[in-house]
């Protein structure tokens, strides 16, 4: 008996070692994919659109992370001073360079059951502007409004960009709408993100809006159309090869089942979700600024 639970002890600890062991290749193997995009994330002509499109996919992607991790590369990017702002699982960062100001919103994560509350509630409430918005996204950004606020106009003299992934471009367009007229404020960049409002709301929106959709992103396709939700603009859309295409509406659906049909020959069951990875879009908006700066 001694034996066997002297066995089961050492069996114990070698898993754990094992584990940890896993993990530490996985979160290499992350690290390593991110410097391939991460590499040219420095201050750059936001007039490109090519590189604009890139560099606020980086910033997207890194507000998924933790101040720690981030620190080298915000500081890469040329931002001064960087800061999280969280409130009750809503959270975002607000960065200053010495030319701009950003406000780059973190999206839903499955270990934030606010997250995941703020994208159940699909009813409409009205919007802070004109006309209704989604209830869930519009509570999400009054958690941290006032902070937020408070930082934009402290730095009213210096270019504002505002962007999002998911919940996040959600919430940046809600910003966005809240601050369109402020003088300084330049564009809104949104990755995977879900219809906001209804078409009253989003035809006081005038506001300049880059809202890139990767392939399937199932979560560019909610909440529906038959709630009365609209998306601000039309897509810059990344097609099943990773590049951004104009396509009519039938050359879309084709592309859209291409990108489906490989997925299920690879046994890939849920390709809605994994083409809302924020990697991918990043991984992709970096290719396509380095063929564009090549070309040209």
């Amino acid at each position: 008996m001694t034996l066997v639970k002297k066995y089961k002890r050492t069996m114990s600890v070698y898993e754990q070692k094992l584990m940890l062991t896993n993990w530490a290749q996985k979160k290499q193997k992350e690290w390593t994919s991110m410097d391939s995009y991460l590499k040219d994330y420095y201050p750059g002509n936001m007039a490109d659109v090519h590189f604009a499109r890139y560099f606020f996919a980086c910033t997207s992607t890194l507000t998924y992370k933790t101040p720690a991790t981030t620190e080298k590369y915000f500081k890469q990017a040329g931002f001064i001073d960087h800061n999280l702002v969280s409130v009750d699982g809503a959270q975002c960062y607000v960065l200053v360079s010495p030319k701009m100001i950003v406000v780059s919103f973190r999206g839903t994560e499955p270990k934030e059951f606010s997250d995941i509350k703020a994208d159940l509630k699909s009813w409409k409430t009205d919007s802070e502007t004109d006309g209704h918005v989604h209830a869930g996204f519009k509570h999400e950004l009054d958690k941290i409004w006032a902070p937020i606020l408070t930082y934009i106009q402290i730095n009213k003299d210096k270019s504002l960009y505002i962007t999002g992934h998911s919940l996040g471009a959600a919430m940046a367009t809600l910003a966005a709408s809240r601050v369109q007229k402020y003088s300084n404020f330049r564009s809104l960049y949104t990755y995977g993100s879900p219809r906001v409002g209804n078409k009253r709301f989003l035809l006081g929106c005038t506001f300049s809006h880059v809202r890139v959709q990767n392939n399937n992103d199932l979560v560019c396709q909610t909440p529906p159309m038959l709630l009365g939700y609209r998306h601000h603009v039309p897509s810059t859309y990344i097609n099943f090869y990773g590049n951004i295409r104009k396509l009519t509406k039938w050359q879309k659906i084709k592309d859209m089942f291409r990108g489906r049909w490989r997925a299920l020959q690879k046994f890939q069951f849920f390709d809605g979700i994994m083409d809302h990875s924020m990697a991918k879009y990043s991984k992709n908006l970096h290719q396509q600024w380095k063929n564009n700066a090549s070309n040209s």
